[in-house]
């Protein structure tokens, strides 16, 4: 990483793809870059990053999105979920994430559910829920600890209407929240955020927050759950068509009535 006082100016992944610069182009929008390599094409760019292979080529002016080549870089629009990774790498290396007792097991407890949840809350995406009453959980975490968010167990067993703000998915994309746990039981037991290429960022017990490569959390976990944060375009979009759709059902019992 270099920085410029406090003022971070590039966010690099010194393993994988990504790099983000800390500037806006002449629309005011900002993005990260893709550093293209043998294999890559924009529909493989698209299914890990989540933007779209239209949102790519126009963006990079790309004409024929057949053709990419080795060695360039393209802009990756800011998602919400490519937010979340840029601000977790820029706490890699961190060890005030090692220890906390936020999860009601003591000192030694990892911090991998805060971790996730203030890096979403770093990108502008939605707080995970503290408390689910419906679900009896209870736990003296919870009424120790008020602000604590769900833990890895809870977040392996949440339904979508218990995340609002975020999509349950089965795959992930970069900067989406990875679940992890015993697939038999649907225990959960880990928290981390999605990289590039299958890594995943989390904070650990001794290294504090690191990025692991692919297959290294595998070793010990099954994945249980996928939560991707909603643009904030999206739920511009659900609303508009929920106004639409009221606007519909009102005419329609205006005409009956009348």
């Amino acid at each position: 990483y270099s920085y410029c006082s406090n003022s971070p100016v590039i966010y690099k992944d010194p393993t994988g793809h990504l790099e983000y610069n800390v500037t806006t182009d002449d629309k005011g929008n900002k993005s990260g870059e893709w550093h293209i390599t043998k294999g890559d094409t924009l529909s493989s760019i698209s299914k890990e990053t989540g933007a779209s292979v239209e949102q790519l080529a126009k963006l990079n002016n790309i004409k024929n999105k057949d053709k990419i080549y080795a060695g360039d870089k393209i802009k990756i629009p800011e998602l919400s979920n490519i937010k979340t990774y840029e601000q977790a790498k820029k706490e890699e290396g961190n060890k005030e994430w090692n220890y906390q007792g936020n999860e009601g097991s003591g000192p030694n407890s990892n911090k991998c559910n805060v971790f996730a949840n203030e890096m979403n809350k770093r990108a502008g995406n939605k707080e995970f829920p503290k408390t689910m009453p419906e679900h009896n959980l209870l736990t003296k975490a919870y009424r120790e600890y008020k602000d604590a968010p769900l833990l890895a167990d809870d977040l392996a067993k949440v339904k979508q209407k218990d995340m609002p703000g975020y999509k349950i998915k089965d795959k992930a994309l970069i900067g989406d929240t990875v679940v992890w746990g015993d697939s038999k039981t649907n225990e959960g037991k880990h928290v981390t955020i999605q990289g590039p290429s299958g890594k995943q960022i989390n904070a650990g017990s001794k290294a504090g927050v690191i990025e692991r490569p692919k297959g290294f959390v595998e070793k010990s976990y099954d994945q249980l759950r996928v939560l991707h944060p909603n643009d904030k375009w999206d739920m511009k979009i659900i609303k508009i068509i929920i106004l639409l759709i009221s606007i519909l059902i009102f005419t329609y019992l205006v005409k009956i009535i009348y």
